[in-house]
């Protein structure tokens, strides 16, 4: 066995960090699970290392820290110390998390099936058995709502807010038959020229017969699932309070001062407007001083549910009210992500190298890799995705190979750098079949 080394990258919580750590052992394989059990006995997991190489090696590739680097490999022996951890610098975007971010607290539940035709199925579900308790059940009331209302909390209500535009002159069609209550969030002029393309609130009841169409899926009768109407709401305000408190960020102005339409009930971002513990989420789920939101966002075969809980520790949280930047910033953000996750899918869990890595490991890889092929000028998505694959091709930051770095720098077109670096590893890998 020889003294290895590598510059590792781990996290604990919210915080990511990276190190240069020291293992005796044979191979790259065994250095990792050195590395992972010593991290692990500090409370971080490991998630990534860089080149992994025989200590005499690692230090003439990277000579700037090579004396830091020795004095970890010689402090490891066959004895009681066979892994050295170095100094933990904590990387860009780590943080803890702070006390007040503890508002808002964040649930999943899924996978989950819609409801089919249930034949032969009696009483028949209005909602699947998974969702019942988080869309209709009561629990009981908060500290802080016993001190508000004593003996007289009013009861926990369940809302949907639903977007007409996907189905026009049905949805409201629907709704009119339902006999449930509901009313537009637009109004006067807008409501008029846009009823049935307009967001709707309805308040939904257990026992209707459209809650039952919304939680059916394609094998059933008349189901609204798949159509992503919209998000679910819980609220002890009443109906009316809770549609004057959406009507006030149903707009919103941009840096110029021109108004737009926000549309928060869509699917696709609502968990990111409503799982992000900032200013603007707490305004938006802060109904009145004494009510707050729980707000149900479907995604996928799952649903996230984002609970506010008002209390006196919360008292002094700055509210403040959404911007068409801070819209477009998390919808960018989501967009990233499912770009990340997309990536994730393709290179990662389906190579059996890295099948065995936690997603959310997986997530910081690719956002370290993708962070360097920008840094490089790569900024489509073939570049990006190329940069990335080659990276996890060659277990490697490709700037850390010297023929890589040398076209990395050089002044050619990111997309003609990142399909020369596809092309040099088609070939390497032939080689090595043939």
């Amino acid at each position: 066995m020889t003294p290895f080394l590598s510059r590792c990258y781990a996290s604990r919580g919210a915080e990511h960090v990276e190190l240069i750590a020291a293992a005796l052992c044979a191979d790259r394989q065994d250095y990792e699970l050195l590395v992972i059990e010593a991290l692990s006995d500090k409370g971080y997991q490991f998630y990534w290392s860089g080149t992994v190489l025989p200590a005499t090696s690692w230090v003439k590739q990277y000579p700037a820290e090579a004396a830091y680097a020795v004095a970890l490999a010689r402090s490891v022996n066959e004895g009681r110390q066979r892994v050295a951890l170095g100094a933990m610098t904590r990387q860009p975007g780590s943080r803890d998390v702070a006390e007040d971010d503890k508002w808002l607290q964040i649930e999943t539940l899924g996978p989950f099936t819609p409801l089919d035709a249930q034949f032969s199925v009696y009483p028949k579900k209005t909602v699947p058995n998974m969702l019942r308790e988080t869309l209709f059940g009561q629990p009981d009331p908060t500290k802080a709502e016993r001190d508000e209302f004593g003996d007289h909390t009013p009861p926990l209500a369940t809302y949907a807010v639903l977007d007409a535009a996907k189905m026009p002159y049905l949805l409201t069609s629907f709704l009119e038959d339902s006999g449930l209550r509901y009313q537009s969030l637009f109004q006067g002029k807008a409501q008029e020229e846009l009823a049935e393309h307009a967001p709707y609130l309805v308040e939904l009841t257990e026992d209707n017969h459209f809650t039952c169409r919304l939680f059916t899926g394609p094998d059933g009768i008349g189901g609204l699932w798949e159509k992503e109407l919209g998000i679910f709401l819980r609220c002890r305000a009443g109906f009316d309070a809770l549609r004057k408190h959406l009507r006030k960020f149903i707009r919103l102005q941009d840096a110029d001062g021109r108004w737009f339409y926000f549309r928060f009930w869509e699917q696709r971002y609502a968990h990111c407007f409503f799982s992000t513990a900032c200013a603007e989420t707490h305004w938006m789920m802060m109904v009145t001083q004494e009510h707050s939101l729980a707000v149900i966002c479907p995604k996928g075969s799952s649903i996230i549910i984002a609970h506010a809980h008002r209390s006196v520790e919360h008292t002094n949280i700055i509210a403040s009210k959404p911007t068409e930047e801070w819209v477009a910033g998390l919808a960018e953000e989501e967009s990233n992500r499912a770009f990340q996750n997309k990536l994730i899918d393709k290179f990662i869990f389906s190579n059996s190298k890295y099948g065995h890595i936690e997603h959310e490991k997986a997530q910081e890889i690719v956002k370290i890799l993708l962070e360097q092929a920008q840094g490089y000028g790569f900024e489509s998505e073939y570049a990006l995705s190329t940069y990335v694959s080659v990276a996890l091709e060659l277990s490697q930051f490709p700037a850390e190979n010297e023929c890589y770095r040398k076209l990395l720098e050089s002044a050619k077109h990111p997309d003609t750098k990142a399909e020369l670096m596809l092309k040099s590893i088609v070939y390497a890998k032939g080689d090595a079949d043939d």
